[in-house]
């Protein structure tokens, strides 16, 4: 017990103390301490204010010593008394207002000017800029077509079978031209075209 609070204590049991009692209550996320002090035929209330569970026993000595000061008992003249006997009303501290803010009003836009000034959704072709073709470079592969070029380069720069044959196996250790696969095949038939150029612009004797 706080020395002061025993101080007013002995004085209030010399000027016929009745009842002194505490209630505790919650209010939001604070302890709020009620003292009720009946003395002489009168009754006095005050409160203080615990704002965690390890301050409640002080909250609870501050609420005795204000209502032993509402009744005109007290130690020193550093207690903090209630307006009125009566008053009920908890000491709590005003809370800070929250600031204000001002909402800003945003108007929808308008569809019929939802894109005004936005400029083309795709931009225009610039004449100075030279034409891009996208035009694929490479023809589809015709493994018939090579295959029937074959022999026809074969007949132009007439090679035997055998001969061609004898390419086949040295070239890509296979015997004909039907086990190419396509890349050897295409490799076939550029190796006869160049047969087919060197020959066919090849000088003349005299």
């Amino acid at each position: 017990m706080d020395a002061a609070l025993k101080i007013v204590l002995e004085k209030a049991r010399s000027l016929e103390l009745r009842a002194l009692r505490t209630e505790v209550s919650v209010l939001k996320d604070v302890l709020v301490v009620r003292a009720v002090l009946q003395l002489a035929g009168q009754e006095f209330t005050a409160h203080a204010v615990a704002e965690r569970p390890s301050a409640l026993e002080r909250a609870e000595d501050e609420a005795q010593l204000r209502v032993f000061a509402l009744a005109g008992i007290e130690p020193s003249r550093n207690l903090v008394a209630l307006s009125s006997p009566h008053d009920t009303a908890p000491d709590l501290k005003p809370a800070t207002p929250a600031p204000q803010v001002t909402p800003v009003a945003v108007e929808p836009a308008s569809r019929s000017g939802l894109f005004d000034n936005s400029g083309p959704l795709v931009p225009e072709n610039d004449p100075t800029d030279a034409e891009i073709s996208f035009e694929p470079d490479d023809e589809p592969f015709d493994r018939e077509a090579l295959m029937g070029e074959v022999l026809s380069l074969m007949s132009a720069i007439k090679m035997e079978p055998k001969e061609g044959r004898a390419y086949l196996i040295a070239t890509y250790n296979k015997r004909s031209r039907t086990e190419l696969s396509d890349e050897e095949l295409q490799s076939f038939v550029e190796y006869l075209r160049a047969q087919h150029h060197t020959r066919q612009y090849s000088p003349l004797p005299f």
